[in-house]
């Protein structure tokens, strides 16, 4: 699973990163350029770049899915079928490439942030925006931040198996029939009876006294940090429950990869 895990990160990682850095890169000269010329034009192509730049991490999102399509289900179907991997071994493969990949998507996001608050005229400065918050967290602000990090996690996970069984099931009977419609057709689905599953349990739990939150407030000379936590029993309640819609989705994609391969 390690060696399918490298190659396809190797394929992947160069166009998450074009797509990330590619804006940005545009943007910057585009200002320095504009600095120097003060050629107005300039001007729309860096708002262009920037609004590109907002819509990175989607777009990053959408041509990782595109290339897991065609890796297993489309152009390139033929080389991978033929490596000797398991289907569990494929599908963790895959899921660790999103993971992966989130990551990277999610660091890169924050790196824009910072560098478009570079200090200008009124501009706000990275390393406070840094600063003040390590200045004020506290153990109980740092455990309640770990906790929302591997609830995200959980989160994100789940979503990227949806993205997966999508794939998956597009490829098979009768979905392949529909062509790249039938995928997108039953991620659409999938993710909105995703979210039906969500609110249904928030309302069922919050009308319980399973789940309770704690509100932590740490004060410094500048503002105010508040937040709510979740106590150790609600917070085990929410990762059992993410767990076991991971646990779901990971069976399904792994039956039906198999299911197609076998029938391939």
């Amino acid at each position: 699973m390690g060696k399918l895990f490298r190659q396809i990160f190797k394929e992947d990682i160069k166009k998450v990163i074009a797509w990330m850095l590619s804006p940005l890169l545009i943007a910057i000269l585009g200002v320095f350029v504009y600095k120097l010329t003060d050629f107005r034009p300039i001007s729309l192509i860096i708002v262009i770049s920037g609004s590109v730049m907002t819509f990175a991490p989607l777009i990053s999102l959408a041509s990782l899915n595109d290339s897991d399509n065609n890796r297993f289900y489309g152009k390139k179907a033929a080389f991978y079928t033929s490596l000797p991997f398991s289907s569990s071994e494929v599908t963790g493969a895959r899921l660790i490439n999103y993971l992966v990949m989130g990551l990277v998507i999610g660091l890169f996001s924050i790196f824009n942030f910072l560098l478009i608050g570079l200090p200008s005229d009124g501009g706000l400065d990275p390393l406070e925006i840094l600063k003040c918050p390590g200045q004020s967290i506290d153990l109980n602000i740092f455990i309640s931040l770990v906790k929302f990090i591997i609830i995200f996690a959980l989160f994100y996970i789940v979503f990227a198996l949806i993205i997966m069984a999508a794939n998956t099931l597009g490829a098979s009977r009768p979905f392949n029939k529909m062509g790249k419609i039938g995928g997108v057709i039953l991620f659409a689905g999938m993710f909105l009876f995703q979210g039906y599953i969500y609110v249904k349990f928030i309302n069922v739990l919050g009308n319980t006294t399973l789940i309770k939150f704690k509100e932590y407030s740490k004060g410094t000379a500048t503002f105010t940090i508040n937040m709510l936590d979740l106590n150790w029993s609600s917070f085990a309640i929410i990762v059992l429950i993410l767990g076991l819609f991971a646990l779901a989705y990971f069976a399904l994609v792994n039956y039906f990869h198999k299911e197609k391969i076998s029938v391939d």
